[in-house]
Parts: structure tokens; C-alpha cells; sequence
């Protein structure tokens, strides 16, 4: 028997009998789960910021909303080419970047403006998924291919010189609600771009918009002083 990696590239390229429904849906209800669990985790004893808080659910929120919207797009590489005419089934082993980008194209649009973000979450999902536990011997002991995500302000942070380890930093409910932020985005763009295609995929789309009813990081203030929680305070290493 063929390996199953074969097998699947080769239902997906050619015509099979029989049908398929969404699963990008179930997908992103379980990784909006775990969002509110993360929100939730603001309340409890854990280390905030100003505008972000320690979570041990953000990260599995991350992975599961990336793999929804990963998931997405092959059922929408799958809408498009209905009949595996095309070859826009190909895109459907590419990283969900480079189907976005792909299935953008096909649609006649201009390259995403945010494609580099996208990239960067693609990365930062692999380094999860694939984790490899080692010490990472730079600056914020941040890997140098995902140094955007200190540049952006998505990791925790102690604000010192001496910093949480990277596999702490990304613990962080800030960087999961950039992942949503960004695949809700992505979405609508690709809706946007689909023309009369886009009947195939605007209602699955609108999942991705669902985080927007949590307040946003830059609300965490009026949270905190509604619920009487302040930020960790971190004391002075002395440099």
C-alpha cells in the first residue's frame, strides 16, 4: 500500500467519488474555546502587563485558530477547482502563507500587505507544533527568524534585562489574539477577492471573526480596574 501521505495528495489532485463537508468550522470553535479560556486566565494569579498576561491556554488557542484557517483554505482551493481542473489543487500541500498568496493570485489580487505577518505566524505555529526545547542564545532569547514577534510587542515580556526563557514568552495572550486578528483579516480579504466565488466561502469566513467579541488587548486597563488587578510588578535586576 501506498504511504498515506500519497494517498491523500492523490484523493485531493484527482476526482473521488463520495463528499466532504467543513471542517475548519469545528476547528475554530475549539480554538475559541480555548481564546476565552486565555482571557479568563487574566483574573487568576498569573503574571500580567499593562496590555498582556501570561496564559497556559493561549498558545493551544495559536496552533488550533492557524490550523482552522489552514484547513480553510484547502476547502477553498477545494471550492475553486471543483472539478481538479485547474491545478489550483496544488496549493492544498503549500503552508497557508503560500495558499493564501496562491488562491489571492488565482483570484487576481495584489499580494496581501500583511503576507510577511502571515509568514511570521506560520513560523511561530511550526516552532510550536515542532517543538524542539533548546536554549536560544539571542537577543530576549527570541530565535533571530522570529524576532518580529518581540519588535511587535506579542511576547511576554518581564521588562528587564534578565527575560523569561522563549518557550515561556510565548505563552502569551497577546500573541493568540494577533493570530486571530490576523487569519480574521486574512479571511476577508480572500472573500473580498473571490468575486462570485466567494458564495463558496463568506459564511465559514465569518468564523474567523468571532474573537472580536473579547475586549481587545488595549482594554486591559479598564478591565484591570473593574476587577482590581494591576500588572506584575518586576523587580529592578540592577542593570
Amino acid at each position: 500500500m501506498a504511504n498515506v501521505r500519497t494517498l491523500r495528495r492523490e484523493q485531493f489532485l484527482g476526482p473521488t467519488n463520495g463528499g466532504w463537508a467543513s471542517l475548519s468550522a469545528e476547528v475554530s470553535e475549539c480554538a475559541l474555546a480555548l481564546l476565552d479560556l486565555a482571557f479568563e486566565d487574566r483574573a487568576k494569579n498569573v503574571f500580567r502587563m499593562v496590555d498582556n498576561h501570561y496564559s497556559p491556554h493561549a498558545l493551544g488557542s495559536l496552533v488550533l485558530v492557524t490550523t482552522a484557517f489552514d484547513a480553510w483554505l484547502s476547502e477553498a482551493v477545494a471550492c475553486f477547482d471543483p472539478f481538479c481542473s485547474s491545478g489550483l489543487r496544488a496549493l492544498g500541500e503549500q503552508r497557508f502563507d503560500v495558499k493564501l498568496a496562491g488562491l489571492l493570485q488565482d483570484s487576481g489580487a495584489r499580494e496581501w500587505h500583511r503576507a510577511g505577518e502571515l509568514e511570521l505566524l506560520a513560523n511561530t505555529r511550526n516552532e510550536v507544533v515542532h517543538y524542539l526545547p533548546r536554549g536560544v542564545n539571542a537577543p530576549g532569547n527570541v530565535p533571530e527568524w522570529l524576532s518580529d514577534l518581540d519588535r511587535l510587542g506579542l511576547l511576554l515580556s518581564t521588562g528587564r534585562s534578565h527575560e523569561f526563557t522563549f518557550d515561556q514568552r510565548l505563552g502569551s495572550f497577546k500573541l493568540a489574539h494577533w493570530a486571530w486578528e490576523l487569519t480574521s483579516s486574512a479571511a476577508d480579504t480572500l472573500v473580498s477577492a473571490a468575486g462570485d466565488r466567494r458564495v463558496f466561502i463568506d459564511g465559514t469566513s465569518r468564523n474567523f471573526a468571532r474573537f472580536r467579541r473579547l475586549p481587545p488587548p488595549s482594554d486591559f486597563p479598564k478591565f484591570d480596574a473593574e476587577n482590581g488587578l494591576a500588572p506584575t510588578v518586576v523587580q529592578n535586576d540592577g542593570r
